[in-house]
């Protein structure tokens, strides 16, 4: 008899019905679908429910976080600048037309952010092509190894997430992770010439100490007890955490909350950075959307979210863990 427990006992399930709970990349099935919209051949999806729409999109979404050269958001009437709409409309054109207009304006926004973060690569690639007189068509790659990160993420979008997405923070990182690879290769002249994911993640602590250090620069003026604050972060222990958690938190540490209320403080390390906060049904189709105002300036903060999570470049100078899945 074998030891090996029968499938059917192994196997409880296939998972959720709809990619909107559940998006697994490893489940993604590429159709001719995916090659058309993925090409930019198709524009806009139709189909019934179940048909695969999201999956498309997450596919998509997806693709984006792992690629330094694949951009994509989501924008749904969530998002939508309803006040702005009310205060800019013209009354002489009909109502579809200014909803356009305003759609159109909202997604030359989000075009303008993603520009960013293709120009961060550029000024990268750039910096990389005159220092080591290359013609490189992809300079990153003579430098750093192409070999993902844990999670299937490419070396570049795994830095660019732990930076506030300004060049200043990327060329540390990158500093960073050089003098780690020739530290590394001076016991071990033969070892890789190019930057390796241990060497990222190596570099990970000290650029977590740059991180903190730049802000205290610009947080210390207008919140002096941050750095208490984050060490209620640190007590919690989690990349992530939920608004009780926090609050019991403050209770028991009341000296370190420094007599602010938890929505107080949560907003205001909200306003630098330091967290983000999820939504449940992200972008109102299904699924988990992140805001950081860095990232999203016209997106209020939501003292009521589901959870909050702490910038990933603080992690190592927080000491803090993911939670377990």
């Amino acid at each position: 008899m074998s030891d090996l427990a029968a499938p059917v006992d192994r196997l409880q399930e296939l998972g959720a019905i709809d990619a909107e709970t559940d998006f697994r990349p490893d489940f993604f099935i590429p159709s001719s679908s995916w090659s058309r919209v993925r090409d930019r051949e198709r524009p806009i999806v139709v189909g019934r429910k179940g048909t695969g729409k999201t999956a498309l999109r997450k596919a998509l979404l997806n693709e984006a976080a792992n690629s330094p050269l694949v951009f994509a958001t989501d924008l749904a009437f969530r998002d939508y600048p309803w006040n702005a709409h009310n205060e800019v409309f013209d009354s002489a054109v009909g109502a579809t037309s200014r909803f356009l207009e305003t759609w159109q304006f909202l997604m030359l926004i989000e075009l303008a952010k993603q520009t960013i973060g293709e120009s961060l690569k550029t000024m990268a690639d750039t910096r990389i092509r005159v220092l080591l007189e290359t013609s490189s068509k992809d300079p990153w790659t003579d430098v750093f190894e192409e070999q993902e990160m844990r999670g299937t993420q490419h070396k570049y979008s795994h830095m660019v997430q732990r930076t506030y997405l300004r060049p200043r923070d990327l060329i540390q990182f990158i500093n960073l992770c050089l003098a780690e690879a020739r530290s590394r290769r001076q016991p071990a002249p033969s070892s890789s010439g190019r930057v390796t994911n241990d060497d990222v993640t190596h570099a990970r602590t000290p650029y977590s100490k740059y991180l903190r250090n730049e802000l205290a620069d610009e947080v210390s003026a207008h919140y002096p007890q941050w750095e208490q604050w984050t060490e209620l972060l640190r007590r919690i222990g989690l990349t992530t955490f939920r608004r009780p958690a926090f609050e019991d938190e403050c209770a028991r540490a009341s000296k370190l909350a420094a007599g602010a209320e938890p929505t107080e403080i949560l907003e205001a390390l909200y306003s630098f950075g330091i967290i983000g906060y999820g939504r449940i049904g992200g972008a109102g189709l299904g699924g988990t959307d992140e805001y950081w105002d860095y990232r999203d300036p016209d997106v209020a903060f939501d003292p009521d979210a589901p959870y909050f999570k702490v910038h990933p470049g603080l992690k190592e100078h927080l000491d803090l863990r993911e939670p377990r899945a």
